[in-house]
């Protein structure tokens, strides 16, 4: 568990305050069924702790590899999920609230693209 606990600290950022959840209870139960098919293939009915240390160092580089924003170099797993990082969608989210206080502002006047 506190393999699973680092991973989910790893997205805490301190400077922006922002928090990006770099591991799920989904990621948590994965970690286990991993650590179980590793003591399966040694034909062990026991989960020792060498079974856990691989799967977590399985489910890192995974991740890494998935999940990695490449503006930030952190873990995002917004990337898995939505296929954007959390970043871009916060910068998306800006601009649309932007744009509605514009048209709002500006309603039933006319606007060129350079008003924009």
């Amino acid at each position: 568990i506190s393999g699973y606990l680092e991973m989910r600290r790893l997205g805490h950022s301190q400077r922006s305050g922002t928090g990006t959840i770099s591991a799920t209870p989904r990621q948590l139960e994965s970690l286990i069924r991993l650590s179980e098919g590793l003591a399966k293939m040694r034909l062990s009915t026991e989960v020792t702790r060498s079974d856990v240390h691989e799967a977590l160092r399985l489910m890192k580089v995974a991740t890494q590899a998935a999940a990695t924003d490449p503006r930030t170099g952190r873990i995002d797993m917004d990337m898995i999920a939505t296929g954007r990082a959390q970043v871009e969608r916060q910068s998306r989210e800006g601009l649309n609230t932007a744009l509605k206080e514009l048209f709002a502002e500006r309603r039933g006047t006319r606007m060129s693209v350079s008003d924009i």
